[in-house]
């Protein structure tokens, strides 16, 4: 009679538990980000946000025209008629408000 009971192999219960898929390609990540500690996750995403601001402050600043001295010495002429001129002519321009040096575009 011993030979008429079924020998139940040792990993029944493995058979029974669904085989576990691999995850797909980023979602590991995001398990992994859910077993990460609370202080961790905070790090994180400071990270990511400070990455997104440079990069956003970047691109902003390197959309800003080049602007260049139009002379390298105005004391000898007079500032108000060179902005003059360049108002007549439409050219645009910026005064530097350290050294107060007249700057037009590149």
């Amino acid at each position: 009679m011993s030979d008429a009971v079924a020998k139940v192999p040792a990993h029944s219960n493995e058979a029974e538990a669904p085989a576990k898929k691999p995850p797909l390609f980023g979602l590991a990540f995001l398990e992994n980000l859910s077993e990460m500690s609370m202080l961790r996750q905070v790090g994180l995403l400071v990270g990511l946000a400070a990455s997104v601001a440079i990069g956003f402050a970047v691109v902003l600043w390197s959309q800003q025209p080049d602007y260049r001295p139009l002379y390298g010495n105005l004391n000898g002429m007079d500032v108000s008629q060179v902005v003059d001129v360049l108002n007549t002519a439409g050219i645009h321009y910026t005064v530097e408000p350290n050294s107060g040096a007249l700057l037009v575009k590149a």
